[in-house]
């Protein structure tokens, strides 16, 4: 079988940019020092030689005799300004490659890319600085990307770890479709809650973005009085409990509806109050009637 690495020594050479002269040095030196001088180890020793920590520690990174990436032996920090760029330096490792190399499949990045992304995990999750803290810790409040949006939940990364953030996660409003509030792209923030695992491959997050907000409601409950009529549009219903955001900015619950038509999402309505749940911050009452239908 033919090797890949040794096809892929193949490829047009091109120009390459290099950050400065101590990146270009480097890429010399260490290049030589590899198995092989193809496209893959070609990335693999730019994207390694681009910050100053990592050529300093190269050598705790990756084997050159044996090309085999040392995974557990990262000792290094990222600064404390990456921790707010839309992900680590290392995940643009893909249009490196292609824009400097010419490479254009997911094969040619793979060798690398897996390399970085494992050691942004390690310097994010597990290296510790002087104090003993980490850069990401729990309670502490990060930018995520939104990858993907359902109804009751959104699928969000955090610095290469994925987790799901459930809709009563997402905010202290009623929240009946997360799909009107969240988009798959855009970046949020989110308060790291609990960290598990022992090594990037085990790293698991629980996140919520509701606590980063506050919670509003909790304060306007104060403006709402038992036996006052107040609108609000319904967000969601569930077993017969048709949950309701009233205008003034508080959650509220109703168990029935005076009007003949059946209430559904997003339907205008009037709500009287009957009860103040202080416990749980909602207003409890009675849906009188439905100022307009969303048809």
């Amino acid at each position: 079988m033919t090797n890949t690495a040794l096809r892929a020594g193949n490829s047009n050479s091109r120009t390459i940019t290099f950050k400065g002269k101590k990146h270009e040095k480097f890429y010399e030196e260490y290049l030589e020092k590899c198995r092989y001088q193809d496209v893959y180890h070609q990335a693999l020793v730019y994207c390694l030689g681009i910050d100053r920590d990592t050529r300093e520690n190269v050598n705790k990174i990756y084997n050159f005799k044996t090309g085999c990436v040392k995974t557990m032996q990262f000792y290094f920090s990222l600064t404390t300004t990456s921790l707010f760029q839309t992900s680590p330096p290392v995940a643009k490792s893909k249009e490196l490659s292609t824009k400097l190399f010419g490479l254009c499949s997911d094969e040619s990045i793979i060798s690398h890319r897996m390399i970085l992304n494992r050691y942004s995990l390690f310097c994010v999750y597990f290296d510790q600085d002087s104090s003993g803290q980490t850069k990401i810790h729990e309670d502490r409040i990060v930018q995520a990307r939104v990858i993907a949006v359902a109804e009751k939940v959104v699928r969000a990364e955090i610095f290469g770890v994925e987790t799901s953030i459930l809709a009563r996660d997402l905010s202290f409003d009623w929240l009946g479709d997360a799909r009107e509030r969240f988009q798959v792209g855009e970046h949020i923030l989110v308060r790291i809650l609990t960290i598990q695992g022992d090594s990037p491959e085990t790293l698991s997050i629980h996140a919520d973005v509701k606590s980063v907000e506050g919670n509003t409601s909790k304060e306007n409950l104060k403006n709402c009085r038992v036996q006052g009529k107040y609108a609000g549009t319904v967000e969601d219903i569930h077993k017969g409990t048709v949950f309701v955001r009233l205008e003034l900015g508080v959650n509220a619950i109703a168990h029935s509806c005076y009007d003949s038509r059946t209430v559904g999402k997003k339907d205008k309505v009037s709500f009287v109050v009957t009860h103040i749940d202080e416990d749980r911050n909602v207003a409890v009452g009675i849906i009188t009637r439905i100022i307009k239908q969303n048809l």
